[in-house]
């Protein structure tokens, strides 16, 4: 048995727009297939409530609206700020649900946020953070309403916004900033009782992965939640993988060449590549 009541915890969603909301609706209803008794609750648009209010307040069971769009990643972290819930799983739209994950709550009783090591890094500027520090992923986050987690979002937003500013100067206003930099440098300076998932609560399979054990939340897009929704978990031994289909892989390495080289506009994120000239070494 929980040693929480029902109502305490719950899942929250952040989407707006089609494409996400769609996806949103995906991952919901794999969530209600494995846990039908869960709580959700979905943060989004004012316009996408008053055209859709009725499919989404039906299927996610509570809805709010953003106070803050800016179509950023910083609308995730605001968001979060808006969990109606004691004990909070926060989860992308682009993921989908296999198995139960009632130890992702359970283990808020003694940490007061929880996350995996992202292992395809988009490598945000974090001069003053260890190597040692991995970057986190925010795709997949569970987190305690607290003194410590109230801080640790609005210090995460502070850093963000601080960041986001300095990116763009550097990159150009077309650039965007990703959040997992400003997460990373909250979380090493703040002392929340942190936990780190095993991959199998947050697989992402759209890379090279790995898996040992029976896995709880794939976290990808198609095609690649066809590709292992079915087979992932046939086994509990050590299995891995490599991804998207190789012409795949190709085919999204032209559209960033052609974006880059023919249409003269800047990536979404810059990578490893530039860090050396960001932050030169004395």
């Amino acid at each position: 048995m929980s040693p929480f009541e029902t109502r305490s915890h719950g899942v929250l969603y952040i989407a707006y727009g089609r494409r996400h909301l769609d996806e949103a609706v995906h991952s919901c209803r794999s969530l209600k297939r494995v846990h039908p008794e869960m709580m959700i609750h979905l943060v989004t648009s004012e316009a996408d409530l008053a055209e859709r209010g009725g499919e989404l307040r039906g299927l996610f069971g509570s809805c709010s609206v953003h106070p803050d769009i800016r179509r950023t990643f910083r609308d995730k972290i605001v968001g979060m700020q808006q969990t109606p819930f004691e004990r909070t799983l926060y989860l992308d739209s682009d993921t989908e649900l296999l198995e139960r994950v009632d130890d992702m709550f359970d283990i808020l009783g003694k940490f007061e946020f929880a996350y995996c090591r992202d292992t395809v890094r988009y490598a945000m500027p974090a001069p003053q953070v260890p190597a040692i520090f991995s970057e986190p992923n925010g795709g997949v986050l569970a987190y305690r309403k607290c003194a410590a987690g109230d801080e640790l979002l609005a210090r995460w937003l502070k850093i963000n916004d601080e960041e986001e500013a300095a990116y763009k100067k550097l990159h150009g206003p077309e650039a965007v900033y990703v959040d997992q930099g400003a997460l990373r440098m909250a979380l090493y300076e703040s002392d929340i009782r942190q936990y780190v998932f095993g991959s199998e609560y947050n697989l992402r399979v759209y890379a090279l992965w790995y898996a040992g054990a029976k896995v709880r939340i794939l976290h990808a897009r198609e095609p690649c939640l066809t590709k292992y929704r079915h087979s992932i978990n046939r086994s509990e031994d050590m299995r891995y993988g490599d991804g998207e289909w190789w012409p795949a892989r190709q085919f999204i390495k032209l559209k960033i060449w052609i974006k880059e080289n023919c249409l003269g506009r800047p990536r979404n994120w810059r990578g490893k590549e530039l860090l050396s000239k960001q932050y030169p070494k004395p």
